[in-house]
């Protein structure tokens, strides 16, 4: 809540750009989104271990919103350089996208029998967004835009380091998986299963979006409501 809707403002009021450029920015990075999140689910596949690649991607993400921040503010905005700026740190902060991986891994953890308190995280996921939207916009307006920055930087840090020591490597499945690829009594790590879970992976994808009527129609959905939207 600390960055989300405030970015809009923050390039309009902030970096100082046009409608247009805030359009190619807000165009660029849900596609960008969309590829990338495929390929880190696959990445996560193949090392075991959804919640290295989460904070991988967090720890990237968080590094370019940071950035751009700071080069922005301390520059004023305005011009071409801006534009540069901004677009080069959204794109960053896009590909580094990865929060469907971190909802798979609290799904798994939860397990069969917590799985209905999933919902429950949710909704109070969604209320501490929508208050800590509405502070943040009266910190806004008392003592500007940097404090955006500063509160998310602090929020993240203890995201980040309550998940690396807070939760497991690897959940029980993962680490079943990783047992099967380590290294044999002759030395030549097995494998096999990795590559059967790439194919997999890519194989199941494939067939997804091009047999599956109702995915593709889904997917058509979702790019009018995005185009609307925009």
């Amino acid at each position: 809540s600390a960055w989300g809707r405030f970015g809009i403002i923050f390039y309009n009021r902030i970096a100082k750009l046009t409608p247009v450029q805030i359009g190619i920015i807000e165009g660029i990075s849900p596609f960008l989104t969309f590829v990338a999140m495929p390929l880190w689910g696959m990445a996560a596949d193949s090392i075991r271990s959804r919640k290295r690649v989460f904070l991988l991607c967090k720890g990237f993400n968080t590094f370019f919103l940071l950035a751009m921040g700071v080069i922005i503010m301390s520059s004023n905005g305005g011009g071409k350089d801006s534009f540069i700026t901004v677009l080069v740190c959204s794109m960053g902060m896009s590909i580094f996208s990865a929060q469907a991986i971190l909802e798979s891994y609290v799904l798994e953890y939860l397990g069969e029998e917590h799985r209905d308190i999933y919902g429950t995280v949710k909704l109070w996921g969604s209320l501490s967004w929508g208050i800590g939207a509405v502070v943040m916009g009266w910190i806004t307006d008392i003592y500007g835009f940097q404090w955006n920055f500063y509160i998310f930087a602090a929020m993240m840090l203890t995201m980040l380091g309550s998940i690396t020591f807070g939760l497991p490597d690897r959940l029980q499945s993962e680490k079943e998986q990783y047992k099967k690829t380590m290294i044999i009594n002759d030395g030549i790590t097995t494998t096999t299963n990795i590559q059967q879970s790439r194919i997999t992976t890519t194989t199941l994808l494939q067939i997804t979006l091009c047999h599956d009527s109702a995915v593709l129609l889904w997917l058509f959905q979702v790019i009018v409501l995005g185009i609307g939207v925009a």
